[in-house]
């Protein structure tokens, strides 16, 4: 099997146009960007003189070339953040989220997050990044603070020493930066993203990586840390698929904590829940995190002393039990989509022969299969059951009833990991004019066919 290697990674991510430039320029709207120095292209043309704003006309000329030197290495915010400043907007994210508050207190986390932090030297241009990503990308920078906390926090409750606490927060700090150096429209796109834009996205730790390498000083853990917290230990992870034992600690933290922002803030914040209802999610993923830093997890939200969020937002449990169960419905044709999917890919594949792109989607086909076992969604009996409870519309029932709601969110999301995996794959290995992958494709449409169907229930 041949799979893709860190050079073929770099090599293609500095073929990509870099839209840093295009940020600056915003910024400079609000607080003067200027060239530290003369800035020429690889060919030693000039650019930009020194001392020139990095306005829209200058960054649509920048953006154009190959430059000689990165441009966050040549470029300075007249008014940047600072440690402090960071660490201020970190205690404010916690109040933000009162969970993440009790948390915080719960577990005496405070004394030991502001030594960290206080022998924790955050580099010039990490300090840079963060500042753009603060104005540009705010919910990435919210991101940020986020998992530098529980980064933290989870290094901790596994014991780690301080060496790793400060590479782990880092790391957590400017693990997205990378998104800063692609086009924006693209991030801030609207609906699904085609096989290529998906790469494109997915390229954002390679550069993170490249920025964090490119800083005299910097623990190479760090660099690491921000190009394998998208792995995962099942395989089904990017940017090159390994699993549990081909990665490092710090990136298989700094996975669960991004994970877990995602999960908080993209679910949970609009139904009220915290993050104790992380662990149904946290159950169904146990083989696809490390099994220390899912047990840290755990341990972190069992000493929490925060209670499971029951909700019922669909007015009775008869109603919540009939969507449910429609959902429930559309999720067993899916499994049954997948297993059709899983059985061509193996008649049209060899083990000897096998890419990276199908190694990976075969990984995340066996991963949502066996988490639909997990679930209980695959026969005919949880349909009975969400069929008697509807009925019944007993009370009692409701806790069960969210933790199936919860399971079911994860699932639909891990479909959708298929279907964005399977259609890179099909993209770039198996087009529609061949008459041998058009089945696939077929399959593939029926896939999102049925997903679009569970996005419009009601």
């Amino acid at each position: 099997m041949k799979m893709p290697d860190i050079d073929s990674l770099l090599n293609l991510a500095k073929d990509v146009p870099d839209h840093y430039a295009l940020h600056l320029a915003e910024v400079n709207k609000e607080t003067d960007v200027l060239a530290t120095e003369d800035i020429y292209n690889n060919n030693g043309v000039l650019l930009t003189r020194k001392g020139a704003c990095i306005d829209h006309a200058t960054a649509m000329r920048l953006v154009q070339h190959k430059l000689f030197k990165p441009l966050e290495q040549q470029v300075q915010l007249s008014d940047s953040l600072d440690k402090n400043a960071l660490y201020q907007a970190t205690l404010a994210m916690l109040q933000r989220y009162p969970d993440l508050a009790q948390i915080h207190a719960a577990l005496n986390f405070d004394p030991s997050c502001r030594e960290v932090w206080a022998k924790t030297d955050i580099f010039p241009l990490m300090i840079q990044k963060l500042s753009v990503l603060k104005r540009r990308l705010p919910q990435q920078f919210e991101n940020a603070l986020f998992c530098g906390w529980l980064s933290l926090l989870t290094v901790r409750e596994m014991g780690m020493d301080l060496s790793s606490a400060s590479s782990a927060l880092l790391a957590g700090l400017i693990h997205d930066v990378g998104f800063l150096h692609i086009l924006p429209d693209l991030l801030n796109k609207k609906g699904a993203l085609s096989p290529e834009e998906w790469r494109a996205v997915q390229s954002h730790v390679v550069i993170g990586r490249v920025f964090v390498e490119s800083i005299s000083g910097v623990n190479p853990d760090i660099a690491r840390a921000v190009l394998e917290h998208h792995e995962r230990c099942d395989g089904t992870g990017y940017p090159l698929g390994r699993g549990d034992e081909r990665l490092a600690v710090l990136g298989k933290v700094l996975g669960m904590a991004d994970s877990v922002y995602a999960i908080r803030v993209n679910q949970f914040q609009k139904s009220g829940r915290t993050l104790r209802d992380l662990m149904p999610y946290l159950q169904m993923n146990d083989v696809t995190y490390s099994l220390p830093v899912y047990r840290a997890m755990m341990t972190i939200l069992k000493k929490s002393s925060l209670q499971p969020v029951l909700i019922n937002s669909y007015g009775t449990v008869a109603a919540m039990a009939q969507f449910l169960r429609r959902r429930a419905a559309i999720l067993l044709t899916i499994r049954g989509l997948l297993m059709q999917l899983h059985a061509l890919l193996t008649e049209r594949t060899s083990p000897q022969t096998l890419s990276a792109s199908c190694a990976t989607l075969f990984a995340v086909l066996n991963n949502v299969l066996s988490k639909t076992t997990q679930a209980g969604l695959e026969g005919e009996d949880i349909l009975q059951w969400l069929d008697a409870c509807a009925q019944d519309n007993d009370a009692s029932a409701l806790r069960e009833l969210n933790e199936l709601e919860l399971m079911e969110n994860e699932l639909i999301w891990h479909v959708g990991n298929v279907q964005r995996t399977a259609g890179v794959y099909l993209t770039h290995e198996c087009p529609e004019e061949n008459i041998l992958c058009q089945p696939l494709h077929q399959l593939l449409g029926k896939i999102s066919a049925a997903l679009a169907e569970e996005r419009c229930l009601k």
